[in-house]
């Protein structure tokens, strides 16, 4: 839809004539959310494209502004290489280009996805329109800053990334977690006001019927970004440890040719770069257990996505997923000291009806808490639009 066809269709604005904010049905609200991650790229990009897709039919209008997926040489903004990964970009959006963008839609609320650029500019532009708005915390990226950072950096980089951290924490006029961890790191730093928002799937994952819940384990898939804090590593070592196990690695980062020279040594190793969401759901739909075991997971997207599909799931005690009792009773958890491989030969050695009925009970527990968390989204989403700006 273009900016001057959605400006004719009747709205509802988003302030009062006195610059209060309006109240709205949610079958109305207009929601655009500021994240610099290309939508379905990564854990955050994934988050917001499945919530875009999830409540569309529930509201008048969710635009995600992000970074183009094959930007031109025209193209408003630049980027840099992200340092200590090649593989991503830091962009830097162009305000003229996102102004445009933003007042053509109106929106009742803006959600800030992002520390960077586009987040800073998401929350100025909220208060410039005195609209709802929010910084959704997704990511310690102090904690990260170890383990991709050296020299200097290492030592700088953490004392900057906290400061800036707390700085929008303080001044956003209410910021969301995707999990209970999170949402005490935010009290920690002095917002105990913090809303713990659920991860949702595609309506594709939800309403399209599921093949029968595995019966035996023959094929595991990771699923994400091939990067130090996933583990990427223990993936490979169970591949070589089953080599009668089909082992799919499916995803790009800086791990990519350690992953390919694993693949060129092990026969039973198929890698894939991006795939779509539909390419995600084929390949989901056609393995046995879905692996991840990260040493730090916001949530863990595709463990949650298995489970809609109704697949084994076998995670990281550092996964936020294993924080949702509903979901933690119908997933596979590694034991503190277990390798990858160690849980995997537990799983296997599971009888058929127990393997059966986890599935099952994995794709019945995710269905319910999507439609739990599309509900909360649109309780929040209107609490926001009629949040005091500031």
């Amino acid at each position: 839809m273009t900016p001057q066809s959605e400006a004719r269709q009747p709205t509802v604005p988003a302030v009062t004539a006195d610059g209060r904010a309006a109240v709205v049905a949610p079958d109305h609200m207009r929601v655009v959310v500021f994240s610099d991650a290309i939508p379905g790229r990564n854990g955050v990009g994934t988050f917001y494209d499945d919530l875009a897709d999830a409540l569309e039919e529930h509201v008048g209008a969710i635009r995600i502004i992000a970074p183009p997926e094959n930007p031109t040489e025209n193209e408003p903004g630049w980027s840099i290489r992200m340092p200590g990964d090649p593989t991503q970009r830091v962009h830097i959006p162009s305000l003229p280009a996102l102004w445009n963008q933003v007042r053509w839609t109106q929106p009742h609320v803006i959600l800030a996805a992002t520390p960077s650029a586009y987040g800073v500019v998401g929350l100025l532009l909220a208060a410039r329109l005195r609209t709802g708005s929010a910084y959704c915390y997704h990511t310690e990226f102090p904690k990260l800053a170890a383990t991709y950072w050296t020299g200097i950096r290492r030592r700088v980089m953490p004392f900057f990334l906290r400061s800036w951290d707390r700085l929008l924490i303080k001044v956003s006029p209410a910021v969301l977690a995707p999990n209970r961890e999170l949402s005490e790191v935010l009290a920690a730093k002095g917002r105990s006001d913090a809303h713990v928002v659920g991860t949702l799937a595609p309506r594709d994952f939800i309403e399209r019927p599921v093949p029968p819940a595995p019966t035996s384990i023959g094929s595991i898939a990771f699923i994400g970004r091939l990067a130090p804090e996933k583990r990427i590593d223990q993936v490979l070592d169970a591949a070589r440890a089953f080599p009668d196990l089909a082992v799919r690695v499916v995803g790009d980062g800086p791990l990519r040719d350690e992953v390919d020279r694993a693949a060129a040594a092990c026969p039973n190793i198929a890698v894939h770069r991006w795939v779509d969401r539909d390419g995600v759901r084929e390949i989901l739909d056609t393995t046995d257990l879905v692996v991840l075991p990260s040493k730090h997971e916001t949530f863990g997207t595709a463990a949650f996505e298995a489970m809609v599909r109704g697949r084994l799931t076998l995670v990281s005690p550092a996964c936020g997923i294993t924080e949702w009792p509903e979901l933690c009773a119908a997933l596979f958890i590694m034991e503190p000291e277990e390798t990858l491989t160690q849980s995997i030969a537990r799983v296997r050695a599971l009888p058929p009806d127990a393997l059966r009925s986890t599935g099952e009970r994995a794709r019945v527990a995710a269905t319910r808490v999507h439609a739990g968390a599309v509900h909360g989204w649109l309780g929040l989403l209107q609490l926001l639009a009629r949040s005091p700006q500031r």
